[in-house]
């Protein structure tokens, strides 16, 4: 049912550009309205590798402290081992972000859209500039993720199936939070590097897959060289999502790909040589977890907290019932790609589970699983496409499992008005707001649509712009 060979685009007639041309429209129209160029939190962190990289062409963040003092007590600390400064956050943002940071300082010596300055420094520590291009480079990475997984499902189901699916997930996990309020942070590029990865490399197992022996073709070196690549960068921008790999290099050994793994293995190991070079150069020691160096205790520990990280992921984002059934729907007919599919959740929970902070702190959803959201939309789109062969009701069972997405698709945009109205109004304190807490707060608020227009107003979409809200 899902194979992708010659025969198989015959299935789907209508012009893919068109519905690829919607994606791209109603993605942009989203993450413009919710675009808030203003850098606040770990973002602060982020901001000191990107401004170090791009500005000062090094990793020396002794000029990043002293800039940065005023809005962040934690983003760049002194290393009392060695009296460097040092920064605990991953730094392969900086690679992604320098040529759109570059546009910024080019548009700041220019003095374009060098507006409210003071405020903009008492705020971030550095002018509208910096921020918007870094807003802009945010969401041509998160756009550039939503048609990877378009491209990949399109090939599974409808084009227009797989448009819905890529949006729909988008706007229902934390990668949108993460895409457009928090314009400099990991989650994004990382979303961006995993979706690489698996775009690059399911293309070479469907080629594995559905080429006959007669037109069977050695799979481009290129294509193992720019999986290992987009690997690697994916782990230098968050070391977590080394696991997602594991299952990708899993399913090529099962095959037995021993060549092409060796290209991306090689390619990721010489992409991932700046790490060992920073963290010797400012922890004097090539090896290291920064945040225990600097802690003095461990990030990680056993995973107690799985069962925590898995509850709130669906909880937050209960649009992912529809990537389960997607799941155990590919199951029936791929069932290489669909363990690939699972273990690589499962290590992520565990993962994610064993972090000293497993809620993230103050955060949109399971931020931490924002990463997988190609793995989400693909897994959706196989459930969203028609059941016939599956089932002995197709068309019921096809009928129910839209129903259900559109519904939950309808709840999650109630939601996210009622996170951005329960962040900025809220005055009783939660440790851990859940979702009830939040849509609870939301209902009962009789002027909660003022709050709403208030918000888009001065926090959030193109009118906030020049002064955007905390």
């Amino acid at each position: 049912m899902f194979e992708t060979n010659k025969t198989e685009s015959m299935k789907f007639p209508q012009n893919k550009k068109i519905p690829l041309l919607f994606l791209v429209i109603i993605s942009l129209f989203t993450m413009i309205r919710f675009d808030r160029p203003l850098i606040r939190g770990d973002g602060v962190a982020y901001l000191a590798w990107v401004d170090s990289f791009a500005l000062d062409h090094d990793f020396d963040l002794s000029n990043q402290a002293e800039r940065l003092r005023s809005v962040s007590d934690y983003a760049v600390v002194l290393n009392w081992h060695n009296g460097k400064y040092v920064n605990a956050f991953p730094f392969g943002i900086a690679f992604l972000q320098y040529p759109f940071y570059r546009m910024g300082d080019l548009f700041l010596k220019n003095n374009w859209l060098n507006v409210n300055p003071d405020y903009f420094r008492s705020m971030q520590g550095v002018e509208l500039p910096y921020s918007l291009w870094a807003m802009i480079g945010n969401n041509f990475m998160v756009l550039c993720t939503i048609i990877f997984a378009w491209h990949v499902m399109s090939r599974y189901c409808s084009p227009w199936i797989a448009a819905f699916s890529a949006w729909g997930v988008f706007v229902g996990t934390p990668l949108f939070y993460y895409a457009t309020v928090s314009p400099l942070n990991s989650h994004a590029p990382g979303a961006f590097a995993a979706a690489l990865m698996y775009y690059l490399g399911f293309g070479i197992y469907e080629r594995l897959s559905n080429l006959g022996d007669n037109e069977r073709k050695p799979v481009s070196k290129l294509s193992w060289v720019g999986m290992g690549l987009s690997a690697g960068l994916m782990v230098l921008t968050r070391w977590q999502l080394a696991l997602i790999a594991v299952p990708l290099w899993a399913l090529f050994l099962w095959r037995r790909q021993f060549s092409g793994l060796f290209y991306a293995t090689l390619a990721g190991g010489i992409s991932l040589i700046p790490l060992p070079l920073v963290w010797n150069y400012l922890f004097d020691s090539p090896f290291v977890i920064p945040y225990d160096v600097m802690a003095g205790h461990s990030f990680l520990r056993f995973p107690v907290n799985a069962h925590n990280v898995l509850f709130y992921t669906f909880a937050h984002s209960p649009i992912l019932i529809i990537s389960v059934i997607g799941v155990i729907k590919l199951w029936a007919t791929k069932k290489e790609l669909s363990l690939v599919l699972i273990v690589a959740f499962v290590l992520q929970i565990l993962i994610n589970g064993a972090a000293l902070d497993w809620d993230c702190g103050e955060t949109y959803g399971l931020r931490r699983m924002s990463e997988m959201y190609f793995l989400y939309a693909f897994a959706t789109g196989i459930a969203l496409n028609k059941w016939h062969g599956i089932t002995k009701f197709p068309h019921v069972m096809t009928l129910l499992v839209r129903l259900v997405f559109v519904s939950l698709l309808l709840y999650n945009a109630m939601y996210i008005l009622a996170y951005f109205n329960y962040s900025w109004t809220n005055t009783v304190y939660h440790p851990y707001p859940t979702p009830s807490n939040i849509v609870g707060f939301f209902l009962q608020q009789s002027n909660r649509w003022d709050v709403i227009r208030a918000i888009f107003r001065t926090h959030l979409g193109p009118p906030a712009w020049t002064h955007p809200g905390p």
